[in-house]
């Protein structure tokens, strides 16, 4: 019987793992986060010693290698490795100054006596490339437990590059050498190394430190070992890959407005407009901050021209049926069997009322309520005049091809992403691993370039290829508010979190946030509760609420005195006099 506890199946998977009755599919690359999916494994018995033909590939393969390298490769115990080598006949040498014993293949003995060096080998490999195990304890000398590459000089340990995976490109955090002419052989054996990591999708380079000092510090022989190298000088580090220029945060800013409609020149004609453009508003808030022409946006659902949906990202928001349904196949959610019965009701009887769905549903109220949550989440119905549910069809996109053309828009609105905040606007509805692979498809079509494009910052944005020209163009600013439930605010995610400590509204001066507010709206009526900034920015909020036709509504609390909270406290505790 199969057992309860977690542990107990963990434990039994990891021995059948270990010997091998079962294995984990690959998944198209690993990564920490991905899960394991496991198959058995039927394949024929071996014939012969499996030992002895694991060392002997082993020794053949790498050797001259000391017998620790052996035994950490293939995982067997040192009385197994010892034997195996013993049935073998390798041949036993002594290598090097410190005459480490080392094993060969007897057939390999000749040819290693004959064998003349040529110029400088020089490498950079892993700590558990086999060349580096023989010097395993030179290099954990002089770098300790730090995570290093050793650079080898013809065997010998003579410098170390700590690089990590991250963002998107290939962190170099540092690179350390004996010796500062070390450097432009050290930087041309890494490159084997890069162009390894360029396979897997990382083809962007950034180095923090080099030879113990800071990036922007490096200069003389370094700095021109790593231009000659291909790298940029870029603010506190060196580059290579992507745009080679960087803006200011405020400029990523502004440009960011100018594409989604916030500026004056950019503002849309009217709301239908603005709604092609965009993919819908979240509310009027929203609409009225780029568009001409003020429509509410409920009149324009009355009248058929719009629908309210469960967008992507997953959010209440108005737009018209052709972006319900890029977002529904972006989603590509599979609903399940009580689902798709109400599907094929609602195919049957289109469009109707909130109470005929659920007097016509035969799965009873808390479940048709559980269903049409699902249906909702997955934009699969859309409410249109007087509220009526109506199904949202299929664009006809494989999921993959409706997630491509869903961040063709975002980035039509916003212009520039790094993707860890594309995951997060999007509320990870694509996991980060695919979200990448989107992103270079479009970068490789040419809809996107990328680069560290921030001063200031080393995180990788994308960014529309047509606009490189004009990212830090000039325009003309407004003032005006960033309602809470705008995308806007959502994509500006970082600084209403440190303006407003929480979900809030910015008050902007073009990229400059002048004040901040936290509010609570009802009807046509807007309660502050927050509200900071001095008179520029309570005047910019009082335009905001008359363009809408709300009323501002002050919050009112009433202090209480130490005195009387002492009291009250005293008589819960029952320690008043």
């Amino acid at each position: 019987d199969m057992p309860e506890d977690k542990g107990s199946i963990r434990d039994s998977l990891d021995r059948l793992d270990r010997n091998m009755y079962i294995v984990r599919r690959y998944e198209d690359g690993e990564d920490w986060s991905r899960e394991n999916f496991y198959q058995a494994i039927d394949v024929p018995e071996f014939d012969g010693n499996p030992v002895d033909e694991l060392v002997r590939r082993f020794v053949r393969a790498y050797g001259p290698v000391p017998a620790m390298a052996v035994r950490m490769s293939t995982g067997l115990s040192p009385y197994e490795v010892d034997d195996a080598l013993d049935r073998l006949n390798v041949e036993r040498i002594t290598v090097g100054e410190t005459a480490a014993e080392m094993v060969i293949m007897p057939e390999e003995l000749e040819p290693l006596r004959s064998f003349r060096p040529g110029d400088e080998q020089w490498s950079v490999v892993s700590l558990y490339d086999p060349t580096a195990q023989s010097r395993w304890a030179d290099t954990n000398a002089r770098f300790g437990d730090s995570w290093v590459f050793p650079v080898l000089r013809d065997g010998m340990v003579v410098g170390g590059v700590e690089k990590w995976d991250a963002g998107g490109c290939v962190d170099v955090r540092a690179i350390d050498l004996d010796e500062p002419s070390y450097l432009p052989h050290a930087l041309k054996a890494l490159e084997q190394l890069l162009s390894f990591q360029a396979s897997q999708g990382l083809d962007m380079v950034r180095i923090k430190e080099v030879l113990g000092t800071p990036a922007d510090d490096v200069q003389g022989e370094a700095a021109r070992a790593l231009q000659d190298a291909g790298y940029v000088r870029m603010e506190g580090m060196w580059t290579r890959g992507g745009i080679d220029r960087q803006f200011s945060k405020q400029d990523l800013m502004r440009y960011a407005m100018r594409r989604s409609g916030l500026l004056p020149k950019e503002a849309y004609p009217n709301v239908m407009e603005g709604v092609k453009r965009t993919g819908g508003f979240r509310g009027d808030p929203a609409a009225f901050a780029r568009c001409r022409v003020k429509v509410p946006l409920k009149r324009l659902v009355e009248q058929g021209l719009l629908y309210s949906v469960t967008g992507l990202p997953e959010q209440l928001m108005y737009t018209t049926m052709q972006h319900a349904s890029l977002f529904r196949d972006a989603k590509g959610r599979e609903l399940s069997d009580d689902a798709k019965a109400m599907v094929r009701m609602l195919e049957r009887n289109l469009p109707m009322s909130r109470r005929a769905f659920f007097e016509r549903s035969v799965l009873g109220p808390s479940r048709t309520q559980e269903v049409l949550r699902e249906m909702n989440k997955a934009t699969v119905v859309a409410y249109g005049r007087n509220n009526r549910i109506t199904l949202v069809p299929s664009s006809g996109r494989t999921v993959r091809e409706a997630r491509l053309e869903h961040l063709r828009l975002l980035f039509r609105n916003f212009g520039v992403f790094t993707a860890e905040n594309l995951s997060r606007f999007l509320r990870m509805e694509v996991p980060m691993k695919e979200l990448r692979s989107l992103l270079t498809e479009l970068t490789d079509e040419g809809f996107l370039a990328k680069g560290f494009l921030e001063k200031g910052g080393d995180a990788v944005h994308w960014v529309l290829k047509e606009d490189l020209g004009t990212l830090d163009r000039k325009v003309g600013d407004r003032e005006l508010v960033l309602y809470q439930f705008d995308n806007m605010s959502h994509y500006l995610y970082d600084e209403v979190r440190e303006k407003c400590g929480g979900m809030g509204s910015l008050v902007m001066r073009g990229p400059e946030i002048i004040g901040c507010f936290r509010s609570k709206h009802s009807g046509k009526d807007l309660t502050l509760i927050d509200l900071q900034g001095g008179k520029e920015a309570k005047a910019v909020v009082k335009d905001f609420v008359s363009d809408l036709g709300w009323t501002v509504r002050e919050k009112t609390s009433r202090e209480i005195p130490d005195w009387e909270i002492q009291e009250f406290l005293g008589k819960v505790m029952g320690e008043e006099d």
